[in-house]
């Protein structure tokens, strides 16, 4: 039977599908002391893993142990990480060693960590049984739906959560929660809450550590609520509303069932999930966070397309956003209000610098190389300063790379197309006249620089070439 109980939270209607409760019930005491809402946290996929099964079988301590430094220094302070049966089931002790190695290390940065044991999620992978020696680079699941499926196959399930909790026995540093599946809805029409429930109650059968389920979407906690000890959701929404609407439906499963609750999926560019849009969601609202992801994927050519539209950190510690790092610590763009428009000309610098790039540009195919890049990179300062930053690639990535190939036929046509290109738009913006996002600069790499004779200025920062 299904009744409908209608709540307003924080002005935002939320109705609430109210089932039939499913589990064994609360264990209040196993998060007390956790602080769930100060969760600041990551999706963990190292730079140069692909998915859960070559990040095990090919675990790298080096990399791992750069990244939890990159990680600690951005502000994080909680991992969710995927596990893989198949890599445990191929090594056993040596994976269980790994594991302690990946939760020792976080833990040495102040970050805790939540492993994720099972997960239905396969993207582009057909219906593929996972395997070890696998190397398709797509996403797999854990263990696999034909496994979960196959109820005779649940006991070998039990003997990999033994060996887990055993290899991480509760009060072991560092380690917070067990996720026990991801998104079990990804399933599709194998999805299989018996199973979920079946490994659930497992757990807290042979551990005290505090256990979720990271639901898809905060509409199907009424499947898990009741059981885990922390509710967990996962929302990509597109737009504050939306994201609000979700926290707030967490958010009454949790007010009913007396226990905390936090996102454990968000963030993703090309789904108008903005990174520091979410952060600040949460923040604000006092709920704990994890997005996806950490870092920037090396693959350019997994079926999963990670890279294009997650992370935020890059392999050499470098950062794709910004603002995203100044939402972790708590530092918001300024969106509403009286906003001041930086005047990068209010000293007379911009026009000294026009002048100097007009004067180079009358003769660019013999005047110094040098001193026109460092015409070009006093641009990049005033307009990367004054907050008319490009959209696809910084204008002084573009300097730094033109000085170090040095001077070329081909370099100098580079340098006098953005020169010309950042004169335009340092005019529009000198004296704060235009708010404008008016120069897009794309690589110099693979580019079909034919499109720029066809683009106006104020519509380069939407142009993204084919990679």
């Amino acid at each position: 039977i299904m009744t409908l109980v209608i709540v307003t939270l924080s002005f935002v209607l939320v109705i609430v599908p109210v089932l039939a409760d499913h589990g064994t019930g609360a264990t209040p005491s196993k998060t007390e002391g956790l602080d769930i809402s100060g969760i600041r946290g990551f999706n963990y996929v190292p730079s140069n893993r692909i998915n859960d099964v070559d990040t095990w079988r090919d675990y790298n301590s080096t990399t791992v142990e750069l990244e939890m430094a990159y990680a600690a220094r951005v502000g994080f302070n909680f991992m969710r990480v995927f596990l893989n049966y198949v890599v445990w089931e191929a090594e056993l002790e040596s994976f269980i060693d790994k594991l302690r190695h990946l939760v020792q290390t976080a833990n040495s940065h102040g970050i805790n960590t939540m492993p994720v044991v099972f997960d239905d999620c396969q993207f582009g992978c057909g219906n593929v049984i996972p395997e070890y020696n696998s190397t398709t680079k797509c996403w797999l699941a854990s263990p696999g739906h034909s496994r979960q499926n196959n109820i005779s196959w649940w006991p070998e399930g039990e003997k990999y959560v033994n060996a887990l909790v055993q290899g991480l026995p509760t009060g072991t540093p560092g380690l917070m929660l067990w996720d026990v599946n991801n998104e079990p809805e990804c399933a599709g029409a194998a999805q299989n809450w018996a199973f979920v429930h079946h490994f659930i109650l497992f757990f807290k059968n042979v551990t005290s550590t505090p256990v979720t389920v990271g639901v898809a979407s905060a509409n199907n906690l009424n499947q898990v609520a009741s059981a885990v000890d922390v509710i967990s959701y996962h929302s990509y929404h597109h737009d504050w509303q939306d994201g609000l609407a979700n926290l707030n439906m967490a958010k009454l499963f949790a007010v009913r069932y007396s226990k905390p609750f936090f996102n454990s999926e968000t963030g993703c560019i090309s789904r108008a999930n903005a990174y520091d849009q979410t952060i600040e969601l949460h923040q604000r609202y006092n709920t704990g966070w994890v997005i996806w992801e950490l870092m920037i994927s090396e693959c350019r050519d997994c079926v999963d397309t990670r890279r294009w539209k997650h992370g935020i950190v890059y392999a050499d510690g470098t950062i794709r956003d910004a603002a995203a790092v100044a939402a972790i610590k708590g530092l918001f763009l300024k969106r509403q209000g009286d906003i001041a428009v930086p005047r990068p000309n209010v000293e007379g610098v911009a026009a000294q610098v026009l002048a100097k790039g007009k004067q180079w540009l009358s003769n660019s195919s013999t005047n110094d190389y040098k001193i026109g890049c460092n015409i070009l990179d006093s641009m990049a300062n005033l307009l990367e300063s004054s907050s008319t930053i490009p959209c696809v690639i910084p204008l002084s990535y573009e300097v730094r790379s033109l000085s170090l190939s040095g001077d070329s036929a081909s370099t100098r046509e580079r340098l006098a197309e953005l020169m010309e290109l950042s004169m335009t738009t340092l005019l529009q913006v000198e004296d704060g006249n235009v708010n404008s996002c008016a120069l897009g600069i794309t690589p110099g790499v693979n580019v079909d620089k034919s499109h720029f004779n066809t683009l106006a200025v104020d519509q380069l920062c939407d142009y993204v070439p084919n990679h």
